[in-house]
């Protein structure tokens, strides 16, 4: 018998564009109303300096420097928080999302639950290459995970 399939929103912050061990700052996972979130006490001093695109947000800069914990208790709570659903896990983001996580899950705990494959970018799913609205983003995620609209399973 097939393992059920779960969908995963995720999203992070993370210190510039490229992704590297030690400069998440923030994680945050859904399954349906299940919310894992947890704020990364980063490895590198360049990753405490306010992102540019988080000054039209001040109050989000100031919930993600609220308790932040070792970036390796992060990993192992996130994977912890998966295991919890005994199934099959597709992460859905954006790609540098999931290459945000994927570095420091392999990183710190030489694990992926995802592995290779397990990843929906949102924009391709939404069938839109083009760049969309945060708008239209939420409400695909809000129908994908709070009133399970989507029922094909991805294989």
């Amino acid at each position: 018998m097939a393992k059920e399939t779960v969908y995963v929103g995720i999203a992070c912050i993370g210190e510039g564009s490229i992704p590297k061990v030690g400069g998440l700052i923030s994680l945050a996972g859904n399954i349906e109303k299940d919310v894992f979130k947890v704020n990364i006490s980063p490895l590198t001093k360049k990753a405490w300096e306010k992102p540019r695109y988080l000054n039209k947000y001040p109050d989000t800069w100031e919930e993600i420097l609220k308790d932040p914990i070792p970036l390796q208790d992060a990993m192992e709570r996130f994977i912890a928080w998966l295991k919890r659903y005994s199934a099959r896990y597709i992460a859905i983001g954006s790609v540098l999302d999931f290459y945000w996580l994927y570095t420091n899950l392999i990183g710190t705990t030489k694990n992926c639950p995802f592995g290779y494959n397990g990843f929906l970018d949102v924009r391709s799913v939404l069938g839109q290459p083009r760049k969309i609205s945060r708008y239209r983003e939420n409400s695909f995620i809000e129908r994908l995970f709070l009133k399970k609209r989507l029922k094909r399973d991805i294989s």
